[in-house]
C-alpha cells in the first residue's frame, strides 16, 4: 500500500529533556499533523525498548543505562482508535559503539533530537486479534 506524502518535510529539533514519544506527537499535534512518517537522530538517556513475541502477543521491554546515540530513528504517526498513535522503532549505539535496538516505548532527550518529518493523509489502525497488534490496514482488508 502506498500513501504519497501530502505536503513539505518538517525539520523538527527536540532540546534536551524532551521525553519521547509525548513530546514528538506534541510536535506534530501543533503542525497539524494527523499523519506522518519520520527519520531522526542525535541522543536519548535511559531508553525503553521492547520486542514483540508473536507466541505470547506480548512486548518484553529492557530499559538501557546511560546515554545512547540514535543511529536511527524511523516512524509514522497515525491513529489507534481515533488518538494519535506514535509506532517508533530506534537503532541505538553506546560509547563502545555497541548496537542495541528495537520499538521505542520511551526515552528522554539527552542532547537533542533532529527529526524530520513528511505529512501523509491520516492512517487509521485495526485490531488483528491472531496478531494482537493495531496495525495499518492492507490493500486486501481495505
Amino acid at each position: 500500500m502506498a500513501i504519497p506524502f501530502s505536503g513539505a518535510p518538517i525539520l523538527a529539533s527536540l532540546p534536551r529533556g524532551a521525553r519521547l514519544p509525548e513530546d514528538l506527537v506534541q510536535v506534530c499535534r501543533d503542525r497539524g499533523l494527523e499523519g506522518a512518517v519520520f527519520v531522526g537522530l542525535g541522543a536519548v538517556s535511559e531508553p525503553v525498548i521492547a520486542f514483540y513475541h508473536l507466541s505470547s502477543k506480548r512486548y518484553e521491554e529492557r530499559t538501557l543505562q546511560g546515554d545512547w546515540e540514535v543511529v536511527s530513528l524511523v516512524g509514522n504517526l497515525t491513529r489507534k482508535e481515533g488518538a494519535p498513535f506514535l509506532h517508533a522503532h530506534i537503532a541505538l549505539a553506546d560509547a563502545e559503539g555497541a548496537m542495541r535496538g528495537g520499538h521505542l516505548v520511551q526515552a528522554s532527550v539527552a542532547v537533542t533530537l533532529e527529526v524530520t518529518l513528511w505529512p501523509v493523509d491520516p492512517q487509521d489502525r485495526r485490531y488483528l486479534p491472531d496478531i494482537g497488534l493495531f496495525l495499518l490496514p492492507s490493500p486486501a482488508s481495505r
